[in-house]
């Protein structure tokens, strides 16, 4: 307790309870103390002031792009490129590179005739013939079940059905991009054990 309310409380208690009270003297009020800043950075830290070349450069961005907008805006009109010159046809006599190849793999009589090559064409016929020629190459395959019209039989000339393989033939579709020299030889070869009573 404060020094400056002791008279007061003396003088109160000598004149009894029905005194009446003097005021005493009342305490000075203490100022208040001065709060903080929230955030004082330090000197230090305090950012210089811009130079005028800086304010110059940030300027110069946006008034570039305000004037290379039109000009952006321009590229849609202008003309469409010319389409490339066609490729030059290729000197007289020339063949693609591997026809050779291709053409002596392709000619009779074939490969020789062995259960390796015979396992092959049960294999490719099976996958590639089988469901228009049925399993025994009498034109009675599941499509024909189906509804597609009838389909005549294969005939057992391997030269035949290298033909039809490679070409469209009789509405059937061409496989020579799906099989290989070899593999035509074999289903050609298994067409051929299949029909030995259509031989010629």
């Amino acid at each position: 307790m404060s020094g400056a309310w002791l008279p007061g409380i003396a003088r109160i208690a000598a004149a009894g309870p029905e005194a009446p009270v003097a005021p005493g003297p009342v305490p000075p009020r203490m100022a208040p103390s001065p709060r903080p800043p929230a955030f004082a950075p330090p000197a230090s830290a305090a950012s210089p002031a811009p130079s005028p070349t800086a304010s110059a450069a940030g300027l110069l961005g946006p008034l570039v792009l305000l004037f290379a907008m039109p000009l952006l805006a321009g590229c849609d009109g202008w003309p469409e490129s010319q389409p490339p010159p066609p490729p030059r046809p290729a000197p007289e006599g020339s063949v693609a590179r591997g026809t050779a190849a291709l053409r002596a793999a392709l000619a009779p009589p074939g490969p020789p005739v062995d259960g390796s090559l015979r396992r092959l064409g049960a294999d490719r016929y099976a996958i590639f013939c089988a469901a228009c020629h049925g399993a025994a190459g009498r034109g009675d395959g599941v499509v024909v079940a189906r509804g597609h019209p009838p389909i005549p039989p294969l005939p057992a000339d391997p030269a035949r059905s290298m033909a039809a393989i490679a070409e469209n033939r009789g509405g059937s579709h061409p496989f020579a991009d799906r099989l290989s020299p070899r593999e035509r030889w074999a289903v050609a070869r298994h067409v051929e054990a299949l029909r030995p009573e259509a031989a010629p």
